[in-house]
């Protein structure tokens, strides 16, 4: 699905939202009615700007302080922290509701999963600290 089924009023409104991630348009994109998409569009937004409000009203920040940086690396750090959230949230929910004992292959394959995501967070690591190709890592990770 591409990005250009998306009417131009939502495509020029999220380019000053960098929030507004990719993914997320293509979620939209994939709804056919124009009247569908500003609804999904406006909804997000709305639920972003919540998250945006909370998240500083709960981050304790110096008087004037401002968001100092390359803006890529900025969205970057927003996105793993929103990721780092979700999989707090995710793994939380799957412990509540699991009712059953982990069979030892269950066992195996979130350890898998989690030794693949311990690797990737590795070589990301790596190439910020060598300076090797930092902009193209963030870019192609968006």
């Amino acid at each position: 699905m591409s990005l250009v089924n998306l009417t131009e009023e939502i495509r020029q409104d999220a380019r000053n939202r960098p929030e507004m991630t990719r993914e997320r348009l293509l979620k939209i994109a994939k709804k056919d009615d124009a009247n569908v998409q500003q609804e999904m569009y406006d909804k997000l937004c709305k639920k972003l700007e919540t998250h945006t409000k909370t998240e500083k009203t709960t981050t304790s920040k110096p008087a004037g302080d401002s968001i100092k940086g390359n803006r890529f690396v900025t969205a970057h750090v927003s996105r793993i922290n929103k990721l780092t959230e979700d999989l707090q949230a995710s793994n939380a929910k799957m412990l509540e509701n699991n009712k059953k004992e982990l069979t030892d292959e269950d066992k195996q394959r979130l350890t898998d999963a989690l030794e693949k995501m311990r690797e990737t967070i590795e070589t990301m690591k790596q190439q910020i600290w060598n300076d090797k190709e930092l902009g193209d890592t963030i870019c192609t990770t968006r």
